[in-house]
């Protein structure tokens, strides 16, 4: 079993325990499998909303899931997502490709195409396009940081190739456990994997010839300039990606840009990494919750 189809079998065992019995809840509506680009099944998207303020245009967050390049898709984060609009906004959910079809950054260049969709469409679900936020955890969160770095920085874009969605305006961005750091991440994300396997995850996630330009454009701290978004970033007291947070938030404090950190457990509750995804816990309905506050601050 290669490096990567050993990470996805770890975390879909995980996941699947994690979700079992949940279903879509009564006061939610639900849009389901929705083309947002060209690569079929990992370019479709959902879109969720209260099912009691149907009459009503409501801030969007899109999601875009964590798995560490290597896995998930929308599936996995349905319950998560569905439970963000239970608090009062219109959620997109989208799955992208992922490694070894393709190789980083082209996983961005999905995250590119669905904001795009959501902007062109949001509105015929209800989704009021002009306060829009971005949630991500793990290499999700890399995304979407990197992502907000990629509408806010020309030289961001340029080296990465890209071109942003016009108009595209994010209010606010919340980074969950954020993998700012690639390579330490793919290294740490199997702990028992030998030193070969590691590599290999590496090589699938960067490519084969991968080297010190391509672990920079990883770094989302790189190309954060004073018009970041706001951030909201946390982690947890058990997160094996902890001490990568002061990687992100050295970079916000140098730029300026208004941030919240929150670190969730105690001496009496071990949370670990993305623990926030675990809608039957207390701490991720409290988590869940800050989030949603924090973005309503920004709501104009």
């Amino acid at each position: 079993m290669q490096a990567y189809q050993k990470i996805r079998s770890m975390m879909h065992k995980w996941d699947t325990d994690r979700d079992a019995g949940l279903v879509t809840p009564e006061n939610v509506v639900r849009f389901d499998h929705i083309s947002y680009g060209e690569y079929g099944v990992w370019n479709l998207l959902d879109v969720y909303r209260p099912k009691q303020d149907t009459e009503k245009r409501l801030p969007v967050i899109v999601s875009v899931h964590g798995g560490g390049w290597v896995y998930g898709d929308k599936d996995v984060y349905q319950h998560y997502c569905m439970s963000l609009a239970q608090r009062g906004f219109v959620v997109v959910n989208f799955s992208y490709r992922l490694s070894p079809d393709v190789v980083y950054p082209g996983h961005l260049q999905d995250v590119n195409a669905a904001m795009g969709w959501v902007t062109d469409h949001i509105a015929e679900y209800g989704g009021d396009e002009s306060h829009m936020y971005l949630v991500g955890d793990s290499a999700g969160a890399q995304m979407a940081a990197m992502y907000a770095c990629v509408l806010t920085n020309p030289d961001c874009r340029t080296r990465l190739g890209m071109e942003a969605v016009p108009d595209v305006k994010i209010r606010a961005v919340a980074l969950s456990c954020g993998a700012y750091d690639m390579e330490d991440c793919l290294r740490r994300v199997d702990a028992g994997a030998s030193e070969a396997e590691q590599e290999e995850l590496l090589r699938t996630v960067l490519g084969e010839a991968y080297g010190a330009e391509q672990l920079f454009l990883g770094c989302p701290a790189h190309f954060i300039t004073k018009d970041f978004p706001p951030a909201y970033v946390m982690s947890s007291n058990g997160d094996f990606l902890r001490n990568q947070q002061p990687i992100l938030l050295d970079a916000l404090k140098q730029k300026g840009i208004l941030h919240e950190y929150h670190e969730y457990g105690d001496e009496t509750e071990t949370l670990y990494h993305v623990f926030h995804c675990n809608i039957r816990l207390d701490a991720a309905r409290k988590c869940n919750d800050e989030v949603c506050s924090f973005f309503r601050k920004h709501i104009k």
